[in-house]
């Protein structure tokens, strides 16, 4: 984990320096869309959806209003 985590801080900190964070690999407006969904199909199945809820909630924080077709450095 820690050589991952070593990989990504340098690309993450230049983000943060620039303040500009693109969508590399998901917008976090589609993210927020299928953690949406996992909480809706969670709750069909009868999983809990304690998770799902959390992940859903991280998306939205991250994404000032109007940027949620940006990415996130966190």
């Amino acid at each position: 984990m820690a050589v991952g985590i070593a990989e990504w801080l340098p690309g993450n900190a230049e983000q943060t320096d620039r303040g500009s964070f693109p969508a590399e690999v998901s917008a976090l407006g589609t993210d927020a869309r299928a953690m949406g969904h996992l909480v809706e199909e969670s709750e069909a199945a009868g999983v809990d959806t304690e998770l799902p809820r959390l992940s859903r909630r991280w998306p939205a924080s991250r994404s000032p209003p109007g940027t949620a077709g940006g990415g996130t450095p966190c």
